[in-house]
């Protein structure tokens, strides 16, 4: 990293080290994502990168990452080497995903991380989303989310797999037929019978049947 002394004098000025040496040294100048920016040599630099450059060695080809969860910071003892893979993994674990809040730091999160937890090991059970919802008062909505990995995805999700939607087995004859036994004052209960299926799902089929013919 080169630089020279007014620079140098410039950078420094706008470091704030009164945490002492243990402490996080925070960046008051310019940011960019919560990130201390410093033009050196008509280039923006990242601040962290400038401190573990001067202080530890050269970072060229590598992350450096915060140990404390403060982009601000520039103490090189709170930086640490790494691959993308592991700023990556660090950004997932501290509950950052892409510069963005995710998990209960999230301003507008709903539950906290480990009511999340929960509700991902609930969804294991083969409890329904209903049921979920109202053991911990939240949305049938939040928790389909959160099982999904829509919201909280740095949780694990212990091997959930969402449940894949069959495709009927019943040709678009045998739907019409059902029609036409339901408008002889057949039962759905009758129906199914015939067709070796509950009479829940013969009155699906009879219902989105005749929305579908009135559609078109």
């Amino acid at each position: 990293m080169m630089m020279d002394e007014k620079d140098l004098q410039k950078f420094w000025s706008k470091v704030d080290k009164s945490a002492g040496d243990e402490g996080c040294w925070n960046w008051t100048a310019a940011k960019s994502r919560g990130y201390g920016r410093f033009v050196n040599q008509r280039k923006p630099k990242l601040c962290h990168r400038i401190t573990y450059s001067l202080m530890v060695g050269d970072p060229s080809g590598k992350f450096v990452c915060h140990k404390c969860d403060n982009p601000a910071c520039v103490n090189p003892k709170h930086l640490f080497l790494g691959s993308q893979s592991d700023n990556m993994a660090d950004m997932a674990k501290k509950g950052r995903r892409k510069g963005k809040l995710i998990g209960e730091k999230h301003p507008l999160a709903l539950v906290s991380d480990e009511v999340a937890l929960e509700i991902k090991k609930a969804t294991l059970s083969g409890d329904a989303a209903r049921k979920i919802a109202n053991q911990f008062g939240v949305s049938i909505n939040t928790v389909t989310n959160i099982r999904r990995g829509k919201s909280y995805p740095h949780l694990p999700d212990f091997g959930y797999k969402p449940r894949i939607k069959p495709v009927s087995r019943f040709s678009e004859a045998d739907k019409l037929n059902m029609v036409r036994l339901r408008a002889t004052g057949k039962a759905y209960t009758e129906i199914a019978k015939l067709y070796g299926c509950s009479g829940w799902y013969a009155g699906v089929l009879v219902s989105k049947y005749n929305q579908k013919s009135v559609n078109e």
